[in-house]
């Protein structure tokens, strides 16, 4: 007889349960789930902050003001993000 999608696997929980520890807290997979989101989020903020000051660079090599503003803009918006994400790891620890 084939496994169903809810029946107990070996540890006794079905595929649908979250896991808990005796403590309350999330089990090493939600865990390893949470930190791929936050390396994804400040990947992409530091990829923002690198795009923003190439655009800014560009802009003073060729004496272009709106894309330097555009790379400063980009920039800050990068670093705003890193300033929430850093905010949220301060609220966690």
């Amino acid at each position: 007889m084939a496994p169903s999608a809810c029946s107990p696997n070996l540890t006794g929980y079905t595929d649908n349960d979250q896991v808990t520890t005796p403590r309350g807290e999330l089990s090493a997979v939600s865990f390893v789930d949470k930190v791929k989101v936050k390396v994804k989020n400040k990947n992409k903020n530091k990829v923002g902050e690198l795009r923003g000051r190439g655009k800014e660079t560009a802009g003073k090599a060729t004496d272009n003001r709106d894309l330097r503003a555009d790379g400063a803009s980009e920039r800050g918006i990068a670093d705003l993000r890193n300033a929430g994400e850093k905010t949220k790891d301060a609220f966690r620890h």
